[in-house]
């Protein structure tokens, strides 16, 4: 790919973009637009997107353009339940080797969630709550499986945007969602695989339930 370099740095400031909600899902890319704004050229903004649609962040439509990508109910329900079902492997496979160490960086997103959520720093939070799934993943040390779960992340952080711009949970909201990620520590940490699973699965489909709210 030509200018892969400064394309990969593009699709890295784009996708930062979008993951933090600057761009929502169905907003149009606009490659003269973007290549602009980013004082790039608009192949190199084309090549960024290219990258971006391998993601499954964004997708190209013929004669219309790129747009971030949208979900229908049923897609969203779909994504969520694929999410619980193989991070529950992944949950499995970490239990297995999981060490003081492992626990240590397990908590440190929650840590996070903590200090975003006395800042008032929402998006933070959200952001936080994501990084201790990927770091669950981290420690399940399963390639394919990781492969698998970071597309579903990335279908989940757009909807996930999208329902907080509609339906924000607020200060109470997200202690309560840092107290049912602790909970799923707590259990990992106690070695209880199955009450382990039950909180990972119950924190993640209800948040499909408030997603479904909307859509």
């Amino acid at each position: 790919m030509p200018n892969s370099t400064l394309a990969e740095n593009v699709a890295y400031t784009l996708r930062h973009a979008i993951q933090f909600g600057e761009y929502l899902s169905g907003e149009r890319l606009v490659e003269l637009t973007l290549a602009h704004e980013l004082a790039v050229s608009q192949n190199t903004v084309r090549d960024a997107l290219r990258i971006l649609e391998q993601e499954g962040w964004v997708v190209k439509q013929a004669r219309r353009g790129v747009f971030v990508k949208t979900f229908n109910k049923a897609e969203a329900e779909e994504i969520y339940t694929l999410w619980a079902a193989i991070e529950s492997l992944a949950l499995a496979w970490a239990l297995r080797a999981i060490t003081p160490s492992h626990l240590d960086f397990l908590a440190r997103p929650l840590e996070d969630m903590e200090q975003h959520i006395q800042l008032s720093n929402w998006k933070g939070a959200q952001e936080s709550a994501f990084r201790f799934h990927e770091a669950l993943i981290y420690v399940a040390g399963k390639s394919q499986t990781a492969e698998l779960l970071a597309r579903l992340l990335n279908a989940a952080r757009l909807l996930e945007n999208l329902r907080e711009l509609r339906f924000p949970r607020g200060g109470q909201g997200w202690r309560t969602e840092l107290e049912a990620y602790r909970m799923v520590h707590h259990r990992i940490a106690a070695g209880d695989l199955e009450r382990a699973r039950l909180a990972l699965n119950e924190l993640i489909m209800a948040d499909a339930v408030e997603v479904m709210l909307w859509l």
